[in-house]
């Protein structure tokens, strides 16, 4: 089946551009047993670090992990796992409550409305607009809720109405630099973000966030 790509910047909240430029270039501690019961690479149970098998991780990155994953916690109390490729690839993993990404919609339907597909779509738009306009006033709204409204700035920006995920090469599908996917499924934000010049197909990213669920 093939794989329709989009541009999403109007759907990367400011809170998650935040997290991706930290996660793939900042420094962050190693996760410690201290922080709880230890799985998998030893991190702790609720570990974003521990969304992904050993297999997953140097498929995204085409080749095995450099020392262990960093991670750290950012804006709006999002968590983040990084990895580094000994070749100076990254890869970020972040997943979160769908509500805690929602509080970011203002300025995300604010980027939105700057682009030439958001007239297309009137409809859609307004309702977005409205949660936005909730959240600005402090109102809270569900994380199922913030995920139909992520699905909703999918469809406007042409994707078919009800899809959860979408992946994006940047700057340019021509010479991309960075691969990265998102969805919003069952109320949980998820992202995955590979930058460097050895980039996994889109495909290895949506089955990667298929397990980050």
């Amino acid at each position: 089946m093939p794989r329709r790509l989009a541009r999403i910047a109007a759907v990367l909240s400011p809170v998650l551009s935040v997290v991706l430029v930290a996660g793939c270039g900042g420094e962050g501690a190693a996760p410690s047993a201290a922080d709880g019961s230890a799985t998998g690479r030893g991190v702790p149970a609720d570990d974003p670090c521990r969304l992904l098998d050993d297999g997953s991780v140097e498929a995204l990155l085409g080749t095995a992990v450099a020392g262990e994953p960093r991670h750290s916690t950012v804006a709006e109390g999002a968590r983040t796992c990084a990895y580094d490729a000994p070749a100076g690839g990254s890869l970020q993993v972040i997943r979160l409550p769908a509500d805690l990404w929602a509080r970011s919609l203002p300025a995300a339907v604010a980027a939105l409305r700057q682009g030439p597909l958001a007239r297309e779509h009137p409809e859609l738009l307004a309702k977005v607009d409205e949660a936005a306009a909730l959240i600005e006033t402090g109102e809270v709204i569900g994380a199922e809720e913030a995920c139909g409204h992520f699905s909703r700035m999918l469809e406007i920006q042409g994707l078919p109405a009800g899809r959860r995920q979408i992946v994006n090469l940047a700057p340019s599908a021509a010479a991309p630099t960075t691969v990265s996917g998102q969805q919003c499924v069952d109320g949980v934000f998820s992202s995955i973000t590979v930058a460097g010049a050895d980039l996994p197909a889109p495909e290895i990213v949506e089955d990667a966030l298929s397990r980050v669920r």
